[in-house]
């Protein structure tokens, strides 16, 4: 049991490493960003939304590939 659950760790964290940098450039050519206000952000320029939805599919990926 062990190895299948180290294979869906090894195989999750890849596919975040891929997808993430991916959903954030898609997300910056759809202008789906958050944008900065002088109120309650306090971030300096557009953040990309999309991050969480990588981090999710890369995750269930890995995690239905080994059944």
């Amino acid at each position: 049991m062990a190895p299948s659950l180290l294979t869906a760790f090894v195989g999750s964290f890849i596919l975040c490493l891929f997808l993430t940098p991916l959903a954030g450039r898609l997300a910056l050519r759809l202008r789906l960003v958050d944008r900065p206000d002088a109120k309650l952000k306090k971030h300096e320029k557009a953040v990309p939304y999309g991050g969480g939805a990588a981090l999710y599919d890369a995750i269930y990926m890995a995690c239905t590939s080994r059944e």
